[in-house]
């Protein structure tokens, strides 16, 4: 095969992942960016920071049940992250489909810096099983607290 040819195949073999990226990008960015700020980075002092800590809290199965009832459920009180108290709300985003969910949870996790161990994927099946058993809302800062002690969330 022609070396243009071969770059030609390359390329469109690596569309449907372009187009996968841009579409998880932008359910991030309409969903989430207000707060989280592109990219995941936070607002020092306002909210947390993502990029680097999703994929970390997702390589434990507690954590993965977690990520998914902060996002259906939000979270409010004080948290501490990389070491700042931040004291705040995120609001339930329930109006979201679970293939969005999963998404979502999927590009944060892909955001470097990248964990030890790459977590698996998450999929609109693993979010439904666990929108069926949510934590409820109140219960969700003693699992975070229960999960920072156990070293899942950093």
């Amino acid at each position: 095969m022609h070396v243009a040819a071969a770059a030609l195949v390359l390329v469109a073999g690596l569309a449907p992942f372009a187009a996968q990226a841009a579409e998880s990008s932008a359910l991030y960015d309409t969903h989430c960016a207000l707060c989280h700020q592109r990219g995941g980075a936070g607002a020092p002092g306002q909210f947390p920071r993502l990029a680097g800590r999703i994929a970390t809290i997702a390589a434990d199965a507690r954590g993965r049940a977690y990520l998914v009832s902060v996002v259906r459920n939000g979270l409010s009180g004080s948290i501490s992250v990389d070491g700042t108290t931040l004291t705040g709300l995120m609001p339930p985003l329930p109006q979201l489909e679970a293939q969005e969910v999963a998404t979502i949870l999927n590009y944060l996790a892909s955001l470097p810096p990248a964990p030890k161990h790459k977590p698996q994927r998450f999929s609109a099946a693993e979010v439904t099983t666990v929108s069926q058993q949510l934590l409820p809302p109140q219960q969700l800062p003693a699992e975070r607290q229960s999960l920072v002690n156990a070293g899942v969330i950093p």
